[in-house]
């Protein structure tokens, strides 16, 4: 980052690390959108993949352009209509709350697996934490989002290598969940569960990046910064169905089929992934309190160390409804809601290339 900017390596962490929250790091997505349907679990892994990579830098290259400072600034930027714009602001807000409650949920159920104390000492500890990182500043929020996400790309890669890779069951072949969340509003169709896992994702980023907009140093940094990320999460993803489908092949699944794979490769693995699964939902949880803080600011004259822990306090009662559920009712209904949004960016990109042509390229 170049004199308070953001460049593109900083993005693409800023992107993963906005995603690499409770669902994605503990296996619990990737069980139910992509493992659950075997070996064309590989297709939808590599059309979620290639739809991210290319929206991330469309996303961002929209909000670069705009110089924009929130959500609701990129929506004025994709849609001349005022109600539509409304709507939709209300949705992303919404989304923002959800997104923090099922973090605090995700570190609720962890805490209480790995110390037996009750989910809401750990929900507690991670509000607490992401309200005050979010009042630190972006520059600091963006570093120890960046220092996070690469020890936990490094902790999954390992995990996928000691034991998704080395394991005697066949990757992705699972025909069947054991004890696959009742409460869950994935489609039972590869290809539509991934085009939803997409579209939940970009709704999340969609507030992430309108709120980083105006930072971004130039176009190339954005488009790089989006393509980079995208590739990032769906390399790491790949890893995650690999070794859940490890463990879900031993009939073993639990909230957080991650860390049993974890498990699988030793104690001491297994006690650093606990804490990095934490850290990952700590980042996700960042990410989305500093878009809403960003939000909420624009309206009221507020500080944003005082705004975060506010906005904590009304997501906490969300995250008692219990992390799995949330996860299979919460992110799939975030999608379907979110998923005009993308269109209205796509539009908005094609009909922008109309306008001014093909042949202008990034400076």
């Amino acid at each position: 980052m170049a004199g308070g900017k953001i460049g593109g390596l900083h993005l693409a962490g800023a992107f993963a690390a906005s995603m690499i929250g409770a669902g994605f790091a503990s296996g619990q997505e990737h069980l139910q959108f992509f493992v659950k349907f075997g070996h064309q679990g590989w297709w939808g892994i590599g059309t979620a993949g290639l739809l991210l990579a290319v929206c991330g830098g469309l996303f961002l290259l929209i909000a670069h352009e705009h110089r924009t400072v929130s959500h609701r600034e990129l929506l004025k930027a994709v849609c001349a209509d005022g109600t539509v714009t409304t709507l939709f602001d209300i949705v992303l807000s919404a989304t923002m709350l959800t997104s923090i409650s099922v973090m605090m949920a995700g570190g609720g159920a962890l805490v209480a697996h790995a110390f037996g104390v009750s989910p809401l000492v750990g929900a507690t500890l991670l509000g607490a934490a992401a309200a005050i990182v979010v009042g630190l500043g972006l520059e600091h929020m963006l570093n120890v989002n960046s220092i996070l996400t690469i020890a936990l790309a490094s902790l999954i890669s390992w995990v996928t290598l000691k034991v998704g890779l080395g394991s005697a069951e066949p990757i992705l072949s699972v025909t069947g969940i054991p004890s696959a969340p009742r409460a869950s509003w994935v489609p039972e169709s590869w290809l539509y569960a991934s085009l939803l896992y997409v579209s939940y994702n970009l709704t999340f980023a969609f507030s992430f990046f309108g709120a980083l907009g105006k930072e971004i140093r130039t176009r190339t940094d954005a488009w790089s910064g989006g393509v980079a990320g995208g590739v990032l999460l769906t390399l790491l993803g790949a890893g995650v169905c690999v070794s859940v489908s490890a463990t879900v092949g031993l009939g073993q699944v639990g909230e957080m089929p991650m860390l049993l794979a974890a498990g699988a490769a030793g104690p001491i693995v297994a006690a650093l992934y606990t804490f990095l699964i934490w850290a990952a939902m700590l980042t996700t949880a960042i990410a989305a309190l500093f878009a809403l803080t960003r939000r909420v600011a624009s309206r009221v004259r507020v500080g944003s160390p005082y705004i975060a822990p506010l906005i904590v306090g009304v997501a906490a009662p969300l995250s008692g409804a219990g992390f799995g559920k949330l996860v299979g009712t919460a992110y799939p209904l975030t999608g379907y809601v979110g998923a005009g949004c993308i269109v209205l960016t796509l539009v908005h990109w094609v009909t922008g290339l109309s306008r001014r042509g093909v042949t202008r390229r990034p400076r």
